[in-house]
C-alpha cells in the first residue's frame, strides 16, 4: 500500500516551502502529528526537537503536522507564534481540515509515523513516552544506510525531571530527586 502524500496547501507551511512525501523518498521521514496547545503535545517538543537536531544532518526530515482541535488553532498566525514561543525550528504543516490525520488513520495527539527510506511505515506510535526508542529506530535505520552514528540514547526516564517538562509532569517516586 502506498504511503499517503501530505495535504497542504502552500500557505499552510511555517519553516518550509511546501515539501511531499514522493519528493522525499529515499531519506528517513519522521511525521509528527501534534497541537501546540495539547500539553500530551508540548511534553514531547524537546525529543522531537532532539531528533531533529541530532539526525537532519544525516538526511532524517521531520515534518510536523499540526491538527487543531479548537476554532483558535487553526489561525496560522497562533500556531506560528506556538512556534516560535517553543523554537520549533523543523518544517510545519497546519492540518486544519485533518486530512493528514485521517490519510495516516490517527486521531490522537501527539502521534508519530516512521516511514524508512524505501516509503514504508516502520513505526507509529501515540502518546508522551517512547521516543527513546523512536529515536534507536532512526538510529537502526540510518546504520542500514551506512551512516556512522554516535549518539548516545539515555533513557526517556532521564528527561522526564529535566526543565525542559512540563511541571506538573508525575515521574514517579522512583525517579525523583526526594
Amino acid at each position: 500500500m502506498p504511503i499517503p502524500d501530505l495535504q497542504s496547501q502552500k500557505k499552510d507551511w511555517i519553516n518550509s516551502s511546501p515539501l511531499s512525501i514522493n519528493q522525499l523518498r529515499g531519506k528517513i521521514i519522521l511525521l509528527d502529528f501534534f497541537n501546540y496547545s495539547n500539553i500530551n503535545s508540548v511534553r514531547t517538543f524537546p525529543a522531537i526537537k532532539r531528533i531533529w537536531q541530532r539526525y537532519s544532518g544525516f538526511g532524517v526530515y521531520v515534518i510536523g503536522i499540526h491538527s487543531p482541535e479548537f476554532d483558535f488553532e487553526r489561525d496560522l498566525k497562533n500556531v506560528e507564534k506556538a512556534v516560535k514561543r517553543h523554537d520549533l525550528t523543523y518544517p510545519i504543516v497546519l492540518d486544519s481540515e485533518h486530512l493528514n490525520q485521517q490519510a495516516y488513520e490517527t486521531t490522537s495527539s501527539p502521534h508519530v509515523v516512521l516511514i524508512n527510506p524505501q516509503g514504508q511505515i516502520i513505526l507509529t506510535h501515540s502518546g508522551e513516552q517512547g521516543y527513546d526508542k523512536i529515536e534507536a529506530t532512526i538510529i537502526s535505520e540510518l546504520k542500514k544506510l551506512n551512516q556512522q552514528v554516535i549518539h548516545k540514547i539515555e533513557p526517556e526516564s532521564k528527561h522526564f525531571a529535566s526543565p525542559e517538562t512540563t511541571p506538573e509532569l508525575y515521574t514517579g517516586l522512583n525517579r525523583s530527586n526526594f
